[in-house]
């Protein structure tokens, strides 16, 4: 279970939240080390985002131990995205709280 709410109950995280849904580009919304939402739009020529705690992942969660080095990856087949985590994790790779086993699509 996450340690607070999937759905942000800041005013303004919920408006920045909506104007990347109106930009029409898929994205993750997930929150730093200080409890900021960040936002990463997920689009253009990338087709593979790494996320894991080491420096080097295109999406570093360096704060957090209960992420592994490489944790996960997110990878993009035509317009959709798909996150899979195959065995890279420790903890394993939640989606809106459910486990992901095998790839998941976005």
């Amino acid at each position: 279970m996450p340690d607070r709410p999937s759905w942000p109950t800041d005013p303004k995280d919920r408006i920045r939240v909506r104007e990347a849904e109106q930009a029409g580009d898929p994205f993750l919304v997930y929150r730093d080390g200080d409890g900021a939402q960040r936002i990463v739009r997920l689009g253009g020529e990338q087709a593979l985002a790494v996320v894991g705690r080491a420096a080097s992942s295109e999406i570093p969660i360096e704060w957090d131990d209960r992420v592994s080095r490489t944790h996960a990856k997110l990878e993009r087949v035509g317009r959709e995205w798909s996150v899979q985590d195959d065995g890279l994790s420790r903890n394993g790779t939640f989606v809106n709280e459910e486990r992901v086993r095998g790839p998941r699509r976005l």
